[in-house]
Parts: C-alpha cells; structure tokens; sequence
C-alpha cells in the first residue's frame, strides 16, 4: 500500500509538472508578443482609390475598411461592386449611381537603396552585407489593409505597385527575416506621378537625409509643360537618428532640358531628427521626347564630414490638349485619362442659353474615356478637342445616335485624326461613353466652329448657306439669324456639304423679319436627303405671277415651328403654292402658318407625295388650288 501511494504521488508530480509545462507554453512571454491581427477588408483592392460621383458632385475615397465622401465618413455605405475596370455601381435601397476612376491602386514607384555601413553601429545592421539581404515594408498612411513588403535588387533598386498617387506611403527596412535592420525611423513618402522615381533612400544609424520636390500651391505635378516656369520647394527631411548638423547643398541639372531661375547651391541650416529644412526652386523644361518625359535633379548634401546624394523626378508634358462641352442643358461628365488623375466636369450657363464646360489634361497617346450623363432633361451636346464646338449641336434630336454607348465595352470611338468634334444627344438619366484617341501627334489647335450667322441682305443669306456648307462638321446644327427685311430667290440646299446638318433660320430680335422673293422661281430648293431646314419667327413671302411653289422640298427635312409663316405666293404652273413636297424626306408642321398661297395645278397651301408629311400643330388655311 504505501508503495502504491508513494507511485502514485510521483505521477501526480509528473502531471502537474507537464501541466505547468503546457499552461507557460501556451501563455505570451514578454519577448515573444502575440502577432498583429491582420486588419478587417470590407473592400478589396480593386476598389482602393479617389472616385468620383457626378450627380451630387462628390469625392468618394475607398480604403479597405472605410469610405468617405468629401473627406467624411460615410454611415450607411450602400452596396459597392465592379461594373468595369474604371467604374463602380453603387446600390441603395434599389436606387443605382455609378462611382469614376480618378486616381486607383495602379500606380507603381521606384527606388533605390543605400546601405550607409560606416554609419551602421548597430551589431544586427552589420549582419546585412549587400540591400539584397534587406526588404521593404511599404505602408499606407490611412489605409491599414494597403500594406506590402518588396524585396530590394543587389544593386539596391526595388519596384512598389498597386500604388495610388498622392497618397501618403511609410517606408520601413527589414532584413530578409522582418526584422529591423536599424533604429532609424520610418520614412514618409508621396509619390506624385504614376511611375515616380523616388531617388536614393539611405540605410544607415546617425544622420541621414531624404530629399522630396513639393508644388507650390496651384501647381499641380501631373500637368507641367514644357517653356514654363513652375515653383517648388525642394524639401529635405533628417530620417537619420542624430540631429544634422548645418552643411551645404547643391544640385545637379545635367544636360536633361532643364533649367534653374536661382541659385544652384546654398546653405542647409541644421535639421533635428525628424525635422525638414528646404529651399526654393524654379525650373522649367525646353523639350521632351514624346508626349512626356521625366526629368532628374541630383542632390548633394553634406554636413558634419559626411555627404549624401539623392534624386527627385519631374515629369513634363509636351502640351495640353483642351476638351471644351458645350450642351443645351446642364451635362455632367467625367474625364479618365490613363496617367493623371481624372477631372469632373459640368456644364453651366453661358448667359446665351447655352451650357458650356472646359477643361484641359496632358496629351498623350494613351486613350481618354469621357463619360456623359444629363441629370435634369434630355439634351443635346458636342464635345471637341482642342476646337470649341460651338452650338452644332442644335436642332440634333436624334436620341439612338451612337447608341448603345453605355459602358465602357460599348464605349463610342472618337479619333481625333478624323473629326475633332462629336454631336450626339442624351436622353435623361442616360449615359453616353466614348472612348478618344488623338493617334501619334496632337490634334491642331483650330477656331471655334461657327454656327451662328447673321443676314441682313440677299448675299449675307447666300454666305451664310455657303459656309454651312463648307463647315467640316457634321451631325451638327447651325443657325442664320435674320436681322432685317429683305428680298432674295434662288437660295439652294443641294450637293455635298449640307450632309447631316440641321439649318435654323429665324428673326434675330423680338421682331419677326420678313424674307420676300424677288424673281420667278422657289426662294428656297432643298435638294440632300440627310440635311434638315427649321423655319421659326421668320416670313416666307412669295410673288403674286409665281410659276413655282415658294419653298421646294425634293429630299430632305423641312419643320415649320412656331411664328414660321410661308405665304402670298401664286404658282401658275407646277403643283404646290406654298410647300411642294415630293420625293424622299420628311416635312413636319408643329405650329406656324401656311395661308394665301394659290396653285393653278394641285395643293394651294401644301403639294404633298412625299415619304412623310407630319401636322401635330399650327395652320393651314386660305389657300386655293384649281385642282
């Protein structure tokens, strides 16, 4: 028996030691913490980034766990998901709105690494030989989840992606095992451009610098162009961890274009730990290669026996190329450009009753994606580039032009090479996308498209048809006012040139002008099946000895709107007194008048045999014909 017990005495010892054993091996020590949690994504990195909402305008900034909007925080976030590549479609509640690209996790930046060894005290830092034996943690200043490690070259170069520009990186080195090489801090980084250079970065313990070029205010880094002058400050930040004693600094232009308004060298007051000093710079570049190029200035720093280099990058822009929006009702609208951020744009009044919007990005060869919508009432709109469009788009009705062009895969092309204007028309609560290539060469710079004309006389009318005609736009609308009372005849819409375009003629002022025909004959022929004649607040006046109908419509469109008034005229021979419509074409009557008019043949007021003769309003009436 006490054998037994004494057996058994040893094993409960033997328990309760490997119990104790089990409880320490499972609870933290001091040197062995608990992994960091990795933090909760409700959003994937596709959906990271600056996004843009047309109607309200607003800001929308996606992270992995958060959304704000206009720089606040959104409560009730609705339902996010991919339509495309560059568009987001929100749900809430049932109601849908779609969210644009401007600036997304597809940039990327370069490096390079020093490994400072005779600044290095630290017994772990002199473990590492070479940057190849480091890596890099990459972090995102607000966005937790957006956090990456990227290995180092032997030469010390490395490559960062799924960057979003402009926005706040922290730059940490480890060995290849994730510890920390040395004491020094985290670096703070913002790179600009979509594929920035960000020079030199110096591993080491004691003092050490990084250098950064900051825009002055209302310089913005993606849109500097060549023989201009821009202000920055040239930043150098200690991310050593010693104080910088006070030094010297100079820098390098080379033989890259660039050139200095100032000096090219001074003295670096002393910077603390942590601390910033800098100077003001003024450059500007005399050309590029191509649509861009980037632009290097070597930086040297020394102070306190030791010197350091660095480089920033500037990217300057051959030219800009200028999108102007002209619309008969407000248009909202997003431009997405492949390398800069992308602009929101709106349409706002011009005082003549017209919407008008302009903005202006770098050229490039690399397609723009414009992308409409019309909050308020249908409308219709051009866009041009590097050419204001004028008013071509009055009078264009046409709702199914271009369409479907609702997406990006359906996207309508538009190549400046061959038209640097497009009509079309939105329907309300539509969306109209286009996908706009310039080819290998910026489309000229050419005066604004001339729609409106003035005509006070016979040959201001007869002008004025001539340089409808001779416009190089198309799918367009154009207008002659007519200022006074005159007489005319012969006026001819026939041939090439008038294809596709509307032609509003109508009094200038309050009063409505008369148009009287001068000799035998039609005052007007309009003889092209695609091309369309809108008469408002405006006299046809015929002749009482007549031998043809006042206005002759063989193929074409001709509306009569309200105050349009097509009278007096006697046709002795022929059909029709007042309109003779015969052929192909359409003639549509939504108000105005036609009255007096005779025909010793057949339709006193109207000779209609034509494709379509349309009467939703106005009059027709004392009118006689002999058959």
């Amino acid at each position: 028996m006490k054998r037994f017990i004494e057996t058994m005495k040893k094993k409960a010892m033997l328990c309760a030691a490997a119990g104790l054993i089990a409880l320490l091996t499972a609870c933290p020590t001091g040197s062995e913490p608990d992994p960091e949690p990795e933090p909760e994504m409700l959003y994937t990195q596709e959906f990271w980034g600056e996004w843009l909402r047309t109607n309200p305008d607003e800001t929308w900034y996606i992270s992995g766990d958060v959304v704000t909007v206009n720089g606040s925080p959104r409560a009730n976030v609705p339902v996010l998901r991919k339509a495309s590549e560059q568009v987001i479609q929100a749900d809430s509640g049932g109601a849908a709105f779609y969210l644009y690209a401007s600036r997304q996790a597809d940039a990327v930046f370069t490096g390079t690494v020093i490994l400072d060894d005779d600044l290095v005290s630290s017994e772990k830092a002199r473990a590492v030989k070479s940057p190849g034996e480091m890596q890099i943690t990459i972090e995102h200043i607000k966005n937790a989840a957006d956090k990456q490690k990227v290995p180092i070259n032997n030469d010390g170069t490395f490559t960062a992606s799924h960057i979003i520009s402009n926005d706040d990186y922290e730059i940490s080195f480890a060995d290849s095992e994730g510890n920390p090489v040395t004491a020094q801090p985290s670096i703070v980084i913002t790179p600009q451009t979509p594929d920035e250079d960000m020079g030199t970065f110096h591993v080491g313990e004691g003092f050490s610098f990084k250098a950064a070029i900051k825009p002055k205010t209302g310089v913005d880094m993606t849109e500097l162009y060549v023989e201009e002058y821009y202000d920055f400050t040239l930043e150098i930040s200690n991310t050593g961890t010693g104080d910088i004693a006070a030094g010297t600094y100079d820098y390098s232009l080379g033989s890259n274009g660039l050139q200095i308004a100032g000096f090219a060298s001074g003295f670096l007051p002393a910077i603390p730990r942590g601390g910033k000093g800098g100077f003001n710079i003024s450059l500007s570049c005399a050309a590029v290669q191509g649509p861009s190029e980037v632009k290097k200035v070597d930086i040297t720093v020394s102070a306190g026996g030791k010197t350091w280099t660095d480089t920033v990058s500037l990217r300057f822009n051959r030219e800009p190329l200028e999108f102007t929006l002209r619309s008969a009702a407000a248009i909202e609208a997003v431009l997405i450009p492949e390398d800069t951020k992308s602009r929101s744009i709106k349409t706002l009044p011009e005082g003549d009753g017209t919407y008008a919007a302009r903005v202006s990005v770098p050229w490039t060869t690399k397609p723009y994606t414009l992308v409409l919508s019309a909050p308020a009432s249908d409308t219709g709109y051009a866009v041009g580039v590097n050419r204001d469009p004028g008013k071509v788009y009055a009078g264009f009705t046409d709702a199914n032009h271009n369409e479907p062009n609702n997406t990006e895969q359906n996207a309508t092309l538009f190549y400046t090479e061959e038209r640097t204007v497009m009509v079309s028309y939105l329907s309300g609560n539509d969306i109209d996308c286009y996908t706009i290539r310039t080819g290998a060469e910026p489309p000229s710079k050419m005066e604004p498209i001339k729609t409106d004309y003035d005509a006070g006389t016979e040959a201001e009318l007869a002008a004025a048809l001539a340089g409808i005609r001779d416009s190089d736009i198309v799918d367009s609308g154009f207008t002659i006012n007519i200022t006074a009372n005159f007489s005319a005849s012969l006026m001819e819409i026939s041939g090439n040139g008038f294809e596709h375009k509307t032609i509003s003629i109508r009094s200038k002022n309050s009063a409505v002008h008369e148009i009287a025909l001068n000799q035998r004959r039609s005052l007007f022929t309009i003889r092209n099946g695609t091309v369309t004649l809108i008469l408002e607040n405006i006299i046809f006046k015929g002749l009482s000895d007549n031998d043809s109908p006042l206005v002759m419509l063989y193929s074409g469109n001709l509306v009569l709107k309200q105050g349009g008034k097509i009278s007096g005229n006697t046709a002795y021979s022929g059909d029709g007194g007042g309109v003779y419509f015969g052929g192909s074409g359409t003639f549509t009557m939504s108000s105005g008048e036609i009255s007096g008019n005779t025909s010793y043949s057949g339709g006193g007021g109207v000779y209609a045999t034509g494709e379509m003769f349309t009467m939703s309003g106005g009059e027709i009436s004392g009118n006689t014909s002999s058959s």
